[in-house]
């Protein structure tokens, strides 16, 4: 084919897409509405209105991006792709991947379009929104040459996790590869120190905000009972709120109803597991190919980045 037709004809394509783009999001777009009172989506869309108050590990790092990037090598066809979420950091790295069909998926709308406004690179007329609950999408078997979602198996409460990720496998081309970040727990981190903790957070440059949510975030994690894959609410509040009754110089410009909303509870009533369990349940519909985590944040350790493919039948 010369030039000319080539140009064209990506001009079409590129043309009908924005079409059925923009025609998917007006059927699905009410979606949402037929979820009222959804703890689940109140706080994600909670969430994404205060992205930019968010560090690693809720978001995924520069280092985490790079790890994605690399495992996406693996994929031999980026044909069609799946984003589980809305979250902006794969979006963008997504949106850098030579031509295929980009689908996003979230229970939300309203979370999608805000978390565009977070995005550095995704062309919303390029991506398919897809408004429904992940374990309800109705794609073909094997549709997908690749399939990412950031920390989507913690959104999962432990007994739906393997029904989850076979889900996952029954929409993953059989070459495909599924590419996610996890989150595990160590008896280690649940004996020690949160004022030790606590006390390096409030040494960094981080604005108070994000100091307040990533000490919430990790005061959270005391709560955690990896054997039960459980959570002691009341722990992780007491956790906190002792360290912010002795600290509280350290927020000087905020009120006293901002610092109370970080011991509220979030939609949870679980706990991620130890990484043993989690590998196994990992293993039982794929084949580990490649499992590594960034450096750039304290606790990375503990989120590593795995490269999967289906396993056979």
């Amino acid at each position: 084919m010369s030039g000319t037709p080539v140009t064209i004809y990506n001009g079409l394509r590129s043309l009908f897409s924005r079409i059925f783009t923009v025609f998917f999001r007006i059927c699905t777009s009410g979606t949402q509405s037929k979820k009222p009172n959804d703890p689940l989506l109140e706080f994600w869309e909670r969430r994404s209105r205060i992205w930019h108050e968010i560090v690693s590990p809720v978001r995924p790092s520069g280092g985490d991006v790079s790890i994605y990037r690399d495992f996406l090598k693996k994929a031999p066809s980026k044909k069609r792709v799946l984003i589980l979420g809305a979250t902006p950091e794969l979006r963008d790295l997504i949106a850098g991947e030579e031509g295929g069909d980009i689908y996003v998926a979230d229970a939300s709308h309203a979370m999608l379009s805000a978390m565009s406004e977070h995005t550095n690179r995704a062309d919303t007329a390029r991506e398919r929104w897809v408004t429904d609950n992940w374990t309800e999408l109705q794609f073909p078997e094997k549709f997908f040459d690749v399939i990412v979602g950031d920390v989507i198996l913690h959104q999962m409460p432990p007994d739906r996790e393997k029904d989850f990720l076979e889900f996952i496998h029954s929409l993953l081309n059989t070459e495909g590869v599924f590419v996610s970040r996890f989150f595990f727990l160590d008896e280690a981190f649940a004996n020690g120190d949160f004022t030790a903790i606590a006390d390096h957070v409030l040494a960094t440059a981080l604005s108070e905000k994000k100091k307040l949510n990533l000490l919430k975030v990790y005061a959270s994690w005391f709560g955690f009972d990896i054997q039960t894959r459980t959570i002691d609410r009341m722990r992780s509040s007491q956790v906190l709120q002792k360290v912010l009754q002795t600290r509280i110089r350290h927020f000087p410009s905020l009120n006293a109803k901002e610092i109370s909303k970080a011991t509220r509870s979030t939609f949870r009533d679980w706990s991620p597991p130890s990484e043993d369990a989690l590998l196994r349940t990992l293993s039982t519909s794929f084949v580990i190919e490649g499992k590594t985590h960034a450096d750039d944040y304290p606790y990375s350790k503990y989120f590593p980045i795995v490269c999967l493919r289906p396993r056979s039948a």
